[in-house]
């Protein structure tokens, strides 16, 4: 039988219920950088309740229950717990009220407003925290979360959600640190391409199924990036890796990606400063969550091409080891990204990561890389640098926004645009693929926007149109192309996007 029981929140408090259910010893429990992770989550948050739900069948833990605990000489429980963290008080009796109520909406409705999320308890020591969905920190101060979306829990019939991205600790035992992140990444990908979720352990067996000489499948100690695609390929998604060493690749990238919604997953190594030599403890994968947009206007090394995401000054990433929505900050040199883990003193500010590729999970038809269409728009900007430099127009100073969005949301936000009627027209009768490249020119307050095709050849015609926001600033680069040798421009596409002008 199903049982709560509720108790106020307090850091104290939770590392009680964990160290109870898990039966972690507390001296194993003070190791856990999730709990200062917690502490400090919880406080902005402002939680005020914990209802504790009892038991609780988590899909996940069974399937890792069923290929490897079940089979231990201990016996350990197939059953999980399930913690739920609310902004408001309240005490057994009141959750009881609302339970035996004959009108309990407006209860229900005032409980889902502070309902904060929930983590699942594992029956397991050190590494119980299960499949965990919590509240994001406020979308202020250039914040984006791009992968959240409702998760629907059903407590004893009281109907709540919360906006989020689902995260769970790494069970060294069925699943390595790739297999949870690739697990967080599905999370997202299923929604946007509705594919099946596989757990963690089945996200480990069919990354190793191909590779007879690789380590044991369970315990699992990691997965190669070869590994990592083929976990990937598995659910139907096409892998796509992206050499990740330089910062300004990483922020345009994560940008490109992040806006339609498509998760990315960063691998490193871990460095830690040990009297200012770096040690390397070992490597690392996160999905990336999310990224703060706050930066000053910034442009790429050696060159004067102004791109929106170089503004990126955090990213934030479901660490399994740390915690959901992670904060990783872009350190001065242009290489490094700051992490929340401790050191050996338990000091932060001294692990940092090193960042070496990004693997993107794409729909199949999803062709054209970003790596192309950034390749297009550095050369239009190049050459809108030589002319500005001869007639001084100020387009010198256009800054690009590039990224990838579905052509159902790009002809929402023209729906409800101020284009004129016959230019909207023409754009939303216009068929498109499923998913656009889209490149927009910010100068001041005007814009101007090229799209891109997804699903050709690269060598193939992607230029799809433009989308005319400012006339004064269309009006200044079509007098370009008016005037300008079109024989002379070897790049094809650069070559469509002028003649497109002329005609």
């Amino acid at each position: 039988m199903a049982e709560f029981h509720i108790v106020d929140y307090s850091i104290s408090n939770l590392k009680a219920l964990f160290q109870k259910y898990s039966k972690t010893p507390a001296q194993n429990l003070s190791t856990k950088i999730h709990l200062t992770y917690f502490e400090e989550y919880f406080k902005v948050l402002d939680a005020k309740t914990i209802l504790v739900e009892a038991p609780y069948v988590d899909h996940d833990y069974l399937e890792d229950f069923s290929a490897y605990y079940v089979k231990c000489f201990k016996e350990y429980d197939r059953f999980c717990i399930r913690l739920h963290f609310f902004s408001i008080p309240f005490t057994d009796d009141d959750f009881k009220k609302l339970l035996t109520s004959q009108n309990p909406h407006n209860d229900n409705e005032s409980l889902n407003n502070a309902y904060l999320g929930f983590i699942v308890v594992k029956p397991i020591p050190l590494t119980f925290i299960g499949r965990t969905c919590l509240k994001t920190y406020p979308l202020s101060g250039g914040r984006d979360y791009p992968f959240r979306h409702e998760y629907h829990v059903n407590l004893f019939g009281v109907k709540l959600f919360v906006k989020s991205l689902a995260y769970q600790e790494q069970d060294s035992i069925v699943a390595a640190c790739a297999s949870t992140a690739i697990w967080t990444a599905f999370q997202a990908t299923a929604y946007l391409f509705q594919h099946s979720v596989p757990t963690p352990v089945e996200i480990t067996k069919a990354a190793v199924k191909y590779f007879p000489l690789s380590n044991r499948h369970f315990p699992n100690k990691g997965l190669s990036e070869e590994q990592m695609a083929q976990a990937i390929r598995d659910v139907g998604l096409e892998p796509y890796l992206i050499s990740a060493s330089e910062a300004h690749i990483i922020k345009a990238s994560v940008y490109a990606y992040q806006k339609a919604g498509i998760p990315l997953i960063l691998g490193f190594e871990l460095v830690e400063e040990v009297d200012e030599h770096p040690l390397p403890i070992g490597r690392h994968a996160v999905t990336i969550s999310g990224y703060r947009l706050a930066g000053e206007k910034t442009s790429f090394p050696g060159s004067r091409f102004h791109l929106l995401s170089s503004r990126i000054n955090k990213i934030y990433a479901h660490d399994d080891q740390v915690g959901p929505f992670a904060r990783m900050e872009f350190l001065p040199d242009g290489t490094k990204l700051s992490t929340s883990w401790p050191d050996s003193h338990g000091e932060l500010g001294r692990i940092t990561s090193n960042p070496t590729i990004l693997l993107v999970p794409l729909y199949n038809k999803l062709r054209i890389p970003f790596e192309s269409i950034l390749k297009v728009i550095f050369k239009l900007d190049e050459l809108f640098d030589i002319i500005d430099d001869h007639l001084h127009l100020g387009i010198a100073e256009i800054e690009w926004e590039i990224f990838l969005a579905s052509s159902n949301n790009l002809k929402e936000e023209v729906l409800n645009s101020e284009l004129p009627g016959e230019e909207k027209l023409k754009l939303l009768t216009k068929s498109l693929p499923k998913y656009v490249w889209r490149a927009i020119a910010h100068l001041n307050d005007e814009r101007i926007e090229l799209l891109f095709d997804t699903t050709d050849i690269e060598q193939g015609e992607i230029f799809l149109g433009w989308i005319k926001y400012s006339e004064n600033l269309f009006k200044t680069i079509k007098t370009i192309a008016d005037n300008i040798e079109l024989r002379a421009i070897k790049l094809m596409q650069l070559h469509s996007i002028f003649k497109s002008l002329r005609d």
